[in-house]
């Protein structure tokens, strides 16, 4: 067992120490009451718990994104929704599936991709069974796990970057989507590494449109600081209501109000809005 502190202090010295890559193969105790919800549960679950520790973990994702250093996660091992452990939420980081050696979904491993919903806790797969690996005392083992399947890909990630060092963690995850093998709806595509470097030799620049975008999207946000700092009350989320405004009746507490918490129905996963 590892404390949170601990995992944190470990990534950010790495990441501050320039490194290309960083491998996590580890995780919550998923308790029985969590892994007995359906998938509708299980995203309510996720949208509502544990909040506070996963901004605590952008934050440190965030930092990695800055010095360019890609987070690759095992998914778990649980059959479960992958988000349901709080750091693996985060679409900056790589969460890998496992899959058999029949080319499905290992049967423990975690999952959760839903296009609709605009959620994905599973980035994309790799082998994750029967794979001969270290053990201690010197020995070799052949070992299952996604585990397993995550160092796989940290060791793809490596091989991207060392053709282009400066792909960031949003082209990997794009060029590994792009040429992967699409085997399960549940998980990520698996990776096809020679595929991805003969693509990414070809074109280096993986979506220039995504790469436009992105720096669209940094200067706006260069503009909204700009403006916050004439109005600091203007990027307030919309539906925050202020204490006193509330109680001296600016605006009171009158009208329809919505919930920014992401709910599905516990049937069949379809998105809820709340008022």
């Amino acid at each position: 067992y590892m404390s949170t502190t601990a995992i944190r202090d470990g990534v950010l010295y790495a990441i501050s120490q320039g490194v290309d890559v960083i491998n996590l193969s580890l995780g919550i105790v998923v308790p029985d009451y969590l892994k007995a919800m359906n998938e509708g549960a299980q995203l309510n679950y996720i949208a509502n718990n544990d909040r506070q520790e996963e901004l605590l973990w952008q934050k440190v994702y965030d930092k990695a994104k800055k010095k360019n250093c890609t987070i690759v996660f095992a998914a778990g091992n649980d059959n479960v929704l992958a988000g349901i452990d709080p750091q693996k939420r985060s679409k900056d980081i790589i969460k890998v599936s496992a899959i058999n050696m029949q080319l499905q979904k290992a049967d423990f491993s975690n999952y959760g991709v839903y296009p609709r919903l605009n959620r994905e806790y599973s980035t994309v797969s790799a082998p994750g069974v029967s794979i001969y690996s270290a053990a201690p005392d010197g020995q070799y083992e052949s070992k299952n796990g996604t585990s397993m399947a995550a160092p796989i890909v940290s060791g793809a990630v490596a091989l991207l970057k060392s053709v282009d060092k400066n792909l960031t963690t949003d082209q990997i995850i794009t060029l590994l989507k792009k040429t992967g093998d699409h085997i399960d709806p549940k998980i990520g595509p698996m990776i096809n590494i020679g595929r991805a470097l003969q693509t990414l030799k070809g074109d280096t620049v993986v979506d220039d449109k995504c790469e436009k975008i992105k720096q669209e999207v940094t200067l706006l946000r260069a503009k909204i600081d700009s403006l916050v700092q004439i109005c600091p009350d203007a990027a307030e989320p919309s539906d925050t209501l202020k204490y006193d405004d509330a109680i001296n009746g600016k605006h009171g507490l009158d009208g329809v109000w919505k919930s920014s918490t992401e709910l599905v129905s516990v049937e069949d996963e379809t998105p809820i809005e709340l008022y």
